[in-house]
């Protein structure tokens, strides 16, 4: 006679048999994390795009110009860098993709300080002033789309020496009509979000001025010491993220912004270890390139283009850079 299928099985036949199922489910479930932190890092594989805005001068050599390094082709070539001129910090003009603004000397050829902005379109091989003032050191060109105004840094037109220090540096604006106005003290003048102000570096930290009635306010101070212009920093194309470099601590700062007006951030900055110049983020500023170095008997040497992936913290050295003079080295846009 067969045995009656509705009997209960033993308790131990019971007990064993949950503890096949959740053994089973136990391993279905690692499987399934597994594959997904498998598919979550072949998703996030080290690939940035595009091409980075750098100026470089050659070592045994007083030229200084504009080269471009196309990530995908590992490709390092100059931009705009004609025999007996020098050009520096160069970025996109953001309604015209092919065209560059520039602080260069091919407009008004006269003492190596006095340089010009001027914008170049590299399919017209067309060079044209923007400026033509005695504002001396002029660099870091930028166009403010909402005010309708270039923004650039320079100093007063007495000033033909660089002391290292962050204030020595003024902001100004240039308008279609010509108009020049000196907004305020800083350097490395830098774009805001909606365009109507700068992030600024002063002795103090960064702070931002606004573009119209020269109001500042200090963002970022300082705990400790004065900043030099050395010390650079960046703000992402969307305004999510401003880093800043420190090469005495051998630390990049990253932090989240959560408002610019007013400002707010959302948590202690991300700490990335390393001796390195001149931050920017990728256009989709999940990235950031660095001009790192090693330090020996406190001089910057072997410096090379090194590529951070803000997510994973993995890190490629992209492009050596040991040909060229460390001191005179900007990373500038990424595009």
């Amino acid at each position: 006679m067969p045995p009656n299928t509705n009997q209960p099985l033993p308790k131990s036949s019971v007990q064993f048999k949950k503890i096949l199922y959740i053994g089973a489910f136990l391993v279905l479930a690692a499987l399934a994390v597994w594959y997904g932190v498998l598919k979550k890092g072949e998703a996030r594989k080290f690939n940035p795009q595009g091409t980075i805005l750098l100026t470089l001068s050659n070592k045994g050599s007083d030229d200084v110009g504009i080269y471009t390094f196309d990530i995908a082709s590992k490709t390092l070539a100059p931009y705009f860098a004609p025999v007996d001129i020098k050009s520096i910090t160069a970025s996109r003009l953001p309604s015209e993709a092919t065209t560059m603004l520039l602080a260069t000397n091919a407009v008004v050829p006269t003492r190596g300080s006095l340089f010009q902005i001027a914008t170049y379109n590299k399919g017209k091989d067309l060079l044209q002033p923007v400026t033509k003032s005695t504002v001396t050191f002029k660099r870091h060109p930028s166009y403010s789309e909402a005010l309708q105004l270039f923004v650039y840094g320079g100093k007063d037109p007495a000033s033909t020496t660089l002391s290292g220090t962050a204030s020595e540096f003024n902001v100004y604006t240039l308008d279609h009509k010509g108009v020049e106005k000196k907004i305020g003290q800083g350097s490395i003048p830098t774009l805001t979000p909606d365009g109507k102000s700068v992030v600024v570096m002063r002795k103090d930290g960064l702070s931002m001025l606004d573009l119209i009635t020269g109001k500042s306010e200090v963002i970022w101070p300082l705990t400790a010491g004065a900043a030099r212009t050395n010390q650079q920093f960046t703000v992402s194309q969307k305004g999510t993220y401003l880093a800043w470099s420190n090469p005495y601590e051998g630390v990049v700062y990253v932090l989240q912004v959560k408002s610019w007006q007013p400002f707010q951030a959302v948590a202690a900055p991300q700490k990335i270890h390393t001796y390195a110049f001149w931050p920017h983020f990728s256009p989709d500023e999940t990235y950031l390139v660095l001009q790192e170095v090693d330090i020996v008997d406190a001089i910057p040497v072997r410096p090379r283009l090194v590529i951070y992936d803000l997510l994973t913290q993995e890190k490629k050295i992209i492009q050596d850079l040991d040909a060229f003079v460390q001191e005179r080295m900007f990373v500038s846009d990424w595009y």
